[in-house]
């Protein structure tokens, strides 16, 4: 008995010891395919304590796993893969090696009509977040099958004049980027695809290049879904000439590869006129533009997801541009000048990358490479006198560019409420030009040439910071650039380099349920633009020319914004008030000719400083389920400097825009009307009389919701021509523009999507949604 007793206290006495000895565990199981009971190879495997990640691995061919060294103590398993719904597995009180039963992976499956609505009545056209205005595109009937100018003519805070110059705010100093990335060419030479939404960031975070008082940013939509899938679209557009705009974008994806293409063309003809009195010298210049465009891009791009923790991606992107522009000036009736140009675009660009997911989807290092080059770049003009061919001055542009970028960036999230990022980036841009004058008997043109080459290289570092404290948010951050600027003009050089810093700072309380206030600061800059530092003799008219700059400094802006937002359900209310500081801002300046009093230049100057102010209200009423309107309310105040007739020229100027727009749905038929009223605006030398226009636009889905049709009629009632008056000491004179303004538009779309599309649906990549360099999701 003795015996017995003692046997079973040796052996509950060594177990007791080895229990003890064993401080560690393991966990180990495999991952099967729920409906096939396949294994899936690397999925991903989290062990997760006190919400962080304590331990992650892959699983193998086999859909095998292990974990180890594993201390006592609660956790929870967490089972990620690719087009899989994720599954969390609760573990209590580990204490001892554990085997799990095969954990089963439900396929992720999204109805076919929630991919196919990519914007349906109930969207919402305007968003306010994170110190950004966020415009989604489709929400506009107004915005299918149109151009970039179209589309931005419809946004809120954006202004466009009759030369197609943007402004935002009172400023045309803003930096347009596609993806995050910067462009230099206009709005109407950017043939893009599948625009998703447009961000206007006028507290740009440190991420961004410090260049521009605002930012508008275009993001193109990233289509992943499994399959093959096609979109297609045409526009016709008849104003006093037919337009036309077609595009065909392609994407499939298969097992770790995602693949898109892209190929657009667009031709349009489009009409200007306009008639400028100058009662001081009696001279009536009536002015005719016809404008050409023949614009061919198309795209290619891959994304290769190694695993849940790693991609790769490279994208591909080809524009030929071939646009002409004739221009006929009639001065008093009598002298009849032609002005003819043809330009010749050639440009590619090539965006490589490489994102890792460290330990968590909020702790990841990016690494991206973006290349622009524009091998073989021309721009002819010839001014002739009483018919076309007989020249009295020729013009010619010939060059290449290249821009470079690189960027590495590292976030972390310290914890739920606690994040940062940091990063470097440097870009090398390099311009390479020979412009010629060559005068006919032209007095007022001297034959000149010009050998012009540019550098501009960057070397920037940021840090921001993101932090929660209960009912407030704070975001915070610094941006450090050295720049090298140097410029040759013939044998005359203009270098220029300097260092500076730029803060900047976000702060929002959320009051309560209903009620946000936020308040941000940032100081940027205006960086001149190549172009602005040419110094050959740029024609304009037969009573104006140009000449820039070589000498240009930036202007440096400090900038407060204060914003409200109220939201409750079916209405929203955002309001926003500005101050904005510019220092050395570059301004235009006009004085007559020394050889000709009735011709004026127009140059560029640094001129002293200015401030400006301004107040933004935009609300959306969602009145009952057919009906939701949208208004907003833009107002700027500045005063600025500049000089005309070599007079020092000092005056306040208010401008204000009024937008509606109106949305009806009815029986699936969806209707659109939009008002907008431009107030009257003054500025140093005169003022610009108010104008408003009305546009209607109709769509319906075609082809079982395939597909859809627009009808759209912009300014109906034809009152969209702009009247100035400018009046100085020296000068009076009174301007009257009339654009091709009030056009009809046909766009029909179509989506095509495979079989195997339908049947599955949509899966969606869990892990890695790829963000640009500046924080943008694609």
């Amino acid at each position: 008995m003795v015996f017995k007793y003692g046997v079973n206290f040796l052996i509950i006495l060594l177990f007791s010891i080895n229990s003890y000895a064993q401080t560690t565990f393991s966990i180990q199981g495999s991952i099967l395919d729920q409906e096939k009971k396949s294994p899936i190879e690397l999925a991903t495997i989290s062990l997760i304590l006190k919400d962080k990640i304590f331990q992650k691995v892959n699983s193998d061919k086999d859909g095998k796993f292990l974990l180890i060294d594993i201390e006592k103590g609660n956790y929870v398993l967490k089972i990620q893969s690719l087009g899989y719904s994720d599954v969390l597995i609760p573990i209590n009180q580990l204490a001892s090696n554990l085997v799990l039963d095969s954990i089963l992976l439900e396929e992720k499956i999204e109805r076919l009509d929630e991919v196919l609505i990519e914007a349906s009545s109930n969207d919402k056209l305007i968003e306010r977040k994170n110190g950004k205005v966020i415009i989604r595109v489709d929400a506009d009937i107004m915005n299918k099958g149109a151009s970039m100018t179209d589309i931005m003519e419809n946004i809120p805070s954006v202004d466009i004049d009759e030369n197609g110059t943007i402004s935002m705010r009172g400023s045309t100093d803003i930096r347009i980027y596609i993806d995050g990335k910067p462009t230099q060419r206009s709005l109407d030479q950017l043939a893009l695809v599948n625009i998703s939404k447009i961000e206007l960031i006028t507290s740009p975070s440190a991420k961004w290049n410090a260049d521009g008082s605002s930012i508008i940013n275009v993001i193109l939509k990233k289509n992943r879904e499994r399959g093959l899938n096609i979109n297609t679209n045409f526009s016709y557009t008849i104003g006093i000439f037919a337009k036309y705009r077609s595009s065909l974008s392609a994407n499939y994806t298969i097992d770790k590869f995602s693949f898109n293409s892209s190929i657009s063309y667009n031709k349009s003809k489009n009409y200007f006129e306009g008639r400028t009195q100058d009662f001081q010298n009696d001279i009536l210049q009536i002015t005719e533009n016809i404008n050409r465009a023949d614009d061919l891009a198309f795209t290619f791009g891959v994304d290769y997801f190694l695993d849940d923790t790693n991609q790769f991606f490279v994208n591909y992107k080809r524009n030929i541009s071939s646009p002409e522009a004739i221009s006929s000036f009639v001065v008093n009736d009598t002298d009849r000048n032609f002005h003819e140009t043809d330009y010749d675009y050639n440009n590619h660009d090539l965006n490589v990358g490489y994102k890792k997911i460290l330990d968590g989807e909020n702790h990841f290092l990016d690494i991206e490479a973006y290349f622009v080059w524009s091998p073989n770049e021309s721009e002819s003009e010839s001014i002739s006198e009483d018919t076309i061919g007989n020249n009295t001055l020729l013009y010619n542009y010939n060059g290449s560019g290249n821009f470079a970028q690189f960027n590495i960036d590292y976030q972390k999230e310290i914890s739920s409420k606690h994040s940062f990022d940091l990063g470097l980036q440097s870009s090398f841009q390099d311009i390479d030009q020979f412009l010629q004058n060559t005068s006919i008997n032209n007095p007022t043109f001297p034959d000149f040439a010009l050998d012009y080459k540019f550098s501009r290289n960057i070397i920037a570092g940021y840090f921001n910071y993101t932090g929660t404290f209960n009912k407030w948010s704070l975001s915070a951050g610094l941006r450090t650039e050295y720049v090298k600027r140097e410029l040759a003009l013939n044998t005359e050089n203009y270098d220029y380099d300097y260092t500076q810093f730029y803060p900047n700072v976000f702060i929002s309380n959320t009051i309560n349920d209903v009620n946000t206030i936020s308040l941000s600061y940032n100081r940027r800059l205006v960086r001149p633009q190549h172009w602005q530092l040419t110094t050959i003799p740029k024609y304009f008219s037969p009573t104006s020319y140009a000449v820039r700059n070589p000498e240009l400094q930036p202007s440096y802006i400090n900038a407060l914004e204060l914003s409200h937002n109220y939201q409750k359900k079916g209405f929203n209310l955002s309001t926003s008030v500005y101050y904005k500081n510019m220092n050395d801002r570059i301004s235009h300046i006009q004085r007559p000719s020394n050889a000709n009093s009735d011709i004026y230049i127009f140059t560029l100057e640094n001129i002293e400083s200015d401030n400006s102010y301004g107040l933004e209200v935009s609300s959306r009423w969602k009145i009952n389920n057919w009906y939701t309107i949208t208004n907003t309310v833009d107002v700027n105040n500045a005063t600025i400097r500049t000089i005309i007739d070599s007079q020092i020229l000092e005056r306040d100027f208010t401008s204000y825009y009024l937008r509606s727009y109106n949305r009806f749905t009815w029986n699936k038929h969806n209707f659109q009307f939009n008002f907008r009223y431009k107030g009257n605006a003054v500025f140093p030398q005169g003022k610009r009389n108010p104008y408003g226009k009305v546009d209607f636009g109709y769509s319906k889905r075609i082809f079982k919701g395939n597909g859809n049709i627009a009808i759209q009629v912009y300014d109906i009632f034809n009152t969209y021509n702009p009247e100035y008056e400018i009046r100085t000491d020296n000068a009076y004179r009174l301007g009257v523009f009339e654009p091709e303004s009030r056009r009809l538009r046909i766009a029909i779309s179509y989506n095509f999507k495979s079989n195997k599309t339908k049947n599955i649906e949509r899966k969606k990549r869990n892990s890695i949604e790829r963000t640009d360099v500046n924080g943008v999701q694609f």
